[in-house]
């Protein structure tokens, strides 16, 4: 098979690159890469994949809020929209966990050649916990939204003595999130096999 030589607009990098890889199989994933940005001059020898890692990385932490949005106290890391559960969602999930495995089998197939691959994908456990399938808790709603969990919190700490309903039941489960991170998950372990 030959070598994937993609053509990439640096300001369309995400768009590009989804465009390019998404729905092609694994075996596309599997073979190393040789990059090139459309408009600029640059033979690649390595640097110019891992400025393509490095610019789709930040494009899809600060470009993709059909995907993502941003979580945790300091709203600076990455989580699930709820509202992305759409085939056409499902599919850039699917591509960003081939190409968060594709960074690993890079670096570990031509770490000499490219040097270091650093992901700008800064994730927040709760997304990661439902890649591993871990179960969510109410402590994982604290990096999601901590005004809600500080009232969620405050609720459970009310005295209700008395009242006809004493039982308190939150359930914490977003089922497209589930199904997404699972896809990407899948695709994420099959492609470094």
């Amino acid at each position: 098979m030959c070598v994937p030589q993609p053509q990439i607009r640096r300001n369309r990098c995400f768009k590009d690159s989804v465009a390019i890889f998404a729905g092609k199989g694994h075996a596309v994933w599997r073979q190393p890469l040789k990059v090139t940005f459309i408009g600029e001059a640059g033979m690649d020898s390595g640097g110019v994949t891992r400025e393509w890692f490095s610019t789709l990385s930040s494009a899809i932490s600060r470009g993709s809020p059909e995907l993502f949005y941003t979580a945790g106290p300091q709203r600076n890391q990455l989580y699930v929209t709820p509202t992305s559960s759409s085939p056409a969602h499902l599919k850039k999930f699917a591509f960003v966990g081939l190409f968060m495995a594709k960074a690993i089998v890079e670096s570990a197939a031509r770490g000499k050649e490219l040097g270091p691959i650093t992901l700008n994908l800064p994730l927040c456990e709760p997304f990661w916990k439902l890649l591993l399938g871990n179960p969510l808790s109410l402590v994982d709603l604290q990096q999601l939204d901590p005004t809600e969990f500080r009232s969620l919190m405050s609720i459970l700490s009310m005295d209700i003595d008395g009242l006809i309903f004493e039982n308190f039941v939150w359930a914490f489960q977003h089922p497209s999130a589930s199904s997404a991170a699972a896809a990407a998950g899948n695709m994420f372990a099959s492609a470094g096999g």
